[in-house]
């Protein structure tokens, strides 16, 4: 599978990394914004946008399981995915 861009951000904060499959991109997301995950926004590519996870009533766990296939299996993909996340994040560039 050909790597692909993922643009996402905070606000005025905009950044992009390359990953082989969506659930490594939103992992690293949700690294970089370790602190507000719920306000993550996916710009890019667009057949993301529908995967995203932001809420502002304090739902965006159970949106986040429901984008990886249910309770705690975000926490199962990076426990087994962590060196291609790694990689993922080594990608990161801030673009705004």
């Amino acid at each position: 599978m050909e790597p692909i861009n993922y643009t996402f951000g905070i606000m005025s904060n905009k950044y992009q990394v390359t990953a082989s499959n969506k659930f490594t991109a939103y992992a690293v997301m949700c690294f970089v914004y370790q602190n507000n995950p719920n306000m993550i926004m996916i710009y890019e590519p667009e057949t993301s946008k529908n995967d995203s996870w932001a809420c502002f009533e304090g739902k965006s766990q159970e949106k986040l399981d429901k984008v990886f296939g249910g309770t705690g299996m975000f926490e199962e993909y990076v426990k087994n995915n962590m060196q291609e996340i790694k990689t993922c994040y080594s990608t990161l560039k801030k673009l705004i």
